[in-house]
């Protein structure tokens, strides 16, 4: 009984899998399977039901061959209960260790702290520690000090109305309106880094200084062309800017300077921190976009 229920579950899993394959024909291959293990069994009476199955293979694989013949899409391989249990076992486990690790962060230090006066933005305790005023970045025993170190400067011409792209690491990115229709750019960098990037692609010009270290850079951005400025740890300002902007910051401070004759649309989004009100325009020139993970947006 117990051989005849396995060569039944067996046959139901492959009935199932063949489901796209018409009724009548999905029938014939059941029991062609079915005849197959019955006449092992008679010629073999030592054998049992589950080693010739296992000699079949588990019946996705038996399956697939039989839908692949009528150019139908295989089913999905099996999963091995061991690798299965092994996948779980090890979410589990990161699960708890992540959870622990929140609950103590959570525990004993709230998760953001903003000094206003200092210009300091501290994440996770201190995990992440933001020295404005010094152009100091902390990251666990990691320090990334900007103003020193190798300079980087350059240029490039934009196209009316273009797309400018900068993307920085750690540090601090300061953005103003050019008075022609260059990008410049004026950096200091850790000892030793690589010089930024420029490239022109469909998207636009990209300004890559993703391999910095640490930096502290001056950009002018041509007027009304679209700025988009990433950046993970540190701090991006803008000053009077005639452009619109779409920023995106993992830790630390957006703040805007508005120009006094320009009008704007604001859009800020912060999911753990705080954003200054601001009021857009209802009929905007610019519009200005700012999305910080942790840390603070400020209208200045």
């Amino acid at each position: 009984m117990a051989q005849d229920a396995r060569l039944e579950n067996y046959l139901s899993t492959l009935d199932r899998i063949l489901r796209p394959v018409p009724a009548s024909e999905r029938a014939d291959i059941v029991m062609e399977i079915k005849s197959h293990v019955l006449s092992a069994l008679e010629r073999d009476p030592q054998a049992s039901t589950e080693s010739i199955l296992a000699a079949l293979g588990e019946p996705e694989t038996v399956a697939n061959r039989y839908l692949m013949e009528r150019g139908l899409k295989p089913a999905k391989p099996p999963i091995s209960p061991v690798v299965k249990w092994i996948v779980l076992g090890g979410l589990g486990c990161l699960g708890l260790l992540v959870a622990g690790i929140v609950a103590l962060i959570f525990a004993f230090s709230p998760i953001l702290k903003v000094n206003e006066e200092k210009g300091k933005v501290v994440l996770l305790g201190g995990l992440i520690d933001i020295d404005e005023a010094k152009g100091k970045v902390k990251i666990g025993d990691a320090e990334f000090t900007g103003g020193e170190g190798m300079p980087f400067s350059g240029e490039a011409e934009i196209a009316a109305k273009g797309k400018v792209i900068v993307r920085l690491s750690n540090g601090r990115l300061e953005f103003k309106t050019s008075d022609d229709n260059k990008l410049r750019w004026n950096c200091h960098g850790q000892k030793d880094d690589v010089a930024p990037l420029i490239s022109a692609t469909a998207e636009g010009h990209t300004l890559d200084m993703s391999a910095l270290r640490g930096a502290r850079c001056d950009l002018s951005v041509p007027k009304d062309s679209a700025l988009t400025a990433e950046a993970r740890n540190g701090r991006i300002n803008l000053d009077a800017p005639l452009f619109d902007v779409n920023a995106k910051l993992d830790n630390g401070r957006f703040s805007i300077n508005p120009e006094a004759d320009a009008r704007y649309a604001y859009e800020f989004k912060v999911k753990n921190g705080r954003a200054d009100e601001a009021v857009s325009a209802a009929d905007p020139q610019y519009r200005i976009r700012a999305e910080v993970g942790n840390g603070k947006i400020s209208l200045e």
